[in-house]
């Protein structure tokens, strides 16, 4: 609830901008993906809310209802987690004069974090077990090559942008891809 919270004030903050800045001009995709990441992190937060409230109610829970909620995030989480990843990667694209070799290292990472999380997530659905309040008991292993492959894109995009901070350290938009790229790789790693 805390976190939804947090999203509808900043929601109500930027409402204005958004309004100005998205929605009086033609769509293209930079604008379809911010409404993406706008607009299903706060659906994604409302079903879970929905979902625990509404759903998980009667102790001891069914395994299989802890499954499905498990799926559920595990989905909801990868797909925008990929899309930050993305944003992060056409920025660092951008500042590298869009480079076919920066553009191939960023899509061959893409395709093994996408393979990879693929690949975790049946094991992870499938093999573990819940306690009584729905609460995990442990990840299969597995699931380490998933997260080192999250932590390997964002340590590659941050290095790639600390490497161009000797020439752009004083333009404004470069400082906010930086600060940008910073907090995310703080946060997740």
């Amino acid at each position: 609830v805390g976190a939804a919270t947090l999203l509808v004030w900043e929601f109500l903050l930027t409402l204005k901008y958004e309004h100005n800045l998205i929605w009086k001009y033609p769509m293209n995709y930079i604008k379809w993906t911010y409404l993406f990441l706008r607009y299903f992190a706060l659906t994604v937060q409302f079903v879970n809310i929905h979902i625990v409230l509404n759903l998980l109610t009667e102790l001891p829970f069914h395994q299989e209802a802890c499954r499905l909620w498990l799926l559920y995030l595990i989905i909801a989480s990868s797909l925008l987690l990929l899309v930050v990843q993305i944003i992060l990667a056409l920025q660092v694209y951008a500042l590298y004069s869009k480079d076919s070799r920066i553009s191939a290292v960023f899509i061959t990472l893409f395709m093994t974090e996408v393979s990879l999380a693929t690949a975790c997530a049946y094991p992870t659905y499938t093999t573990i077990p819940f306690d009584a309040t729905c609460n995990a008991a442990g990840a299969p292993s597995s699931a380490v090559y998933y997260l080192a492959t999250v932590i390997i894109l964002l340590t590659v995009i941050w290095v790639t942008t600390l490497a161009k901070s000797h020439r752009l350290q004083h333009v404004p938009v470069f400082q906010a891809v930086l600060r940008n790229g910073g907090l995310i790789y703080l946060v997740v790693c």
